[in-house]
């Protein structure tokens, strides 16, 4: 399968980090969004990488194998739509994530590839448990949602089918746009899930139901034990965690 960065400008994000282009942002020697296009070509499951971005990372990865670069759109699902002539619109399997993600490996996109069953839905979305965050990077904060299973905050690395994602463009604008604040996403969702949020009674099969209802699609909430998914470079604690994990794995190898 192809798999798709999405590297769009991040304004709010730059201005915190002190960066013009958070995907160049340095982190021991390389730009960020190198890690995560390191990690992708390293799973096997995984054919070629398009990256969603601008012209200076298309300078950047001109040499690179098995990378294409394309100028992203305004919104988040504008880029997707960029992307689209350069891979299998009928493909069941399209991987995307965001620039952000630093701790990512190869293996980890496996393993997540691996837990996206049974296969042929619209949508797989991963979720990693508070429990888990805490347990390897304690220092960490993320935005946690109440569910009847536990406390899990969403990752940035989702399993899709590409023609599934263009019948639903205004109603995921909305929800990408809201992506930071669960009691909107509830709201755009709909009343049900509002109502079971804000009680509370909020649970993944829940979720599935009422997003093929919302939305016409299919999917599954994929728990996931790999915290790195979620683990995006939003704030400057974020990038001091991602540095230190950095350098304790260079001294481990």
């Amino acid at each position: 399968m192809d798999a798709v960065v999405l590297s769009g400008s991040d304004k709010k994000t730059e201005e915190k980090l002190g960066v013009t282009n958070k995907a160049l942002l340095p982190i021991g020697g390389k730009p960020m969004i190198e890690y995560v296009v390191d990690a992708l070509l390293a799973a096997p499951a995984i054919d070629k990488v398009i990256i969603a971005g601008n012209a200076t990372l298309k300078e950047y990865f001109a040499a690179w194998e098995r990378v294409t670069v394309t100028v992203s759109g305004e919104s988040a699902v504008d880029s997707f739509l960029s992307v689209l002539p350069y891979t299998d619109i009928d493909a069941d399997q399209l991987l995307l994530c965001s620039n952000d993600l630093p701790l990512l490996t190869g293996q980890i996109i496996e393993n997540f590839v691996a837990l996206c069953q049974p296969r042929g839905l619209d949508v797989y979305y991963p979720v990693v448990s508070e429990a888990t965050n805490k347990m390897h990077y304690p220092e960490t904060v993320r935005t946690y949602i109440k569910f009847k299973e536990g406390q899990y905050t969403g990752g940035n690395v989702f399993l899709v089918r590409p023609k599934a994602i263009l019948g639903c463009r205004e109603k995921a604008e909305k929800l990408i746009a809201a992506r930071k604040s669960p009691m909107k996403i509830a709201g755009i969702v709909g009343p049900t899930c509002l109502a079971k949020f804000a009680t509370g009674k909020l649970d993944f099969p829940s979720c599935v139901k009422i997003g093929h209802k919302a939305l016409g699609l299919t999917g599954k909430v994929v728990v996931c034990p790999y915290p790195e998914i979620s683990i995006d470079v939003d704030k400057t604690s974020d990038l001091e965690l991602v540095e230190k994990t950095l350098q304790k794995r260079q001294v481990a190898v």
